[in-house]
């Protein structure tokens, strides 16, 4: 499996094991998968935290950053 490949997947694993945990369990899940996509995207956390404000689920904030990174353009002009 490719590098890239395999992190999407981690990604995706994280994101489908936060939909199925218990409301007190899924801050914990979220965070996880937040600090995963930092950490993927070198970014800091604080600006995953902001972009889960955005009335976009937390499992496309990674979408958002990959498309953003890929096409040159801003995760907010994309959203927008």
């Amino acid at each position: 499996v490719v590098p890239n490949t395999r992190i999407v997947l981690v990604l995706t694993a994280v994101a489908l094991l936060a939909t199925g945990v218990e409301a007190q369990d899924f801050t914990w899940a979220e965070r996880s998968y937040r600090n995963a996509v930092a950490r993927y995207f070198e970014l800091p956390e604080e600006e995953i935290a902001i972009l889960g404000h955005w009335e976009l689920p937390t499992e496309e904030i990674a979408v958002v950053l990959f498309m953003a990174r890929r096409s040159g353009i801003s995760p907010e002009a994309l959203v927008a």
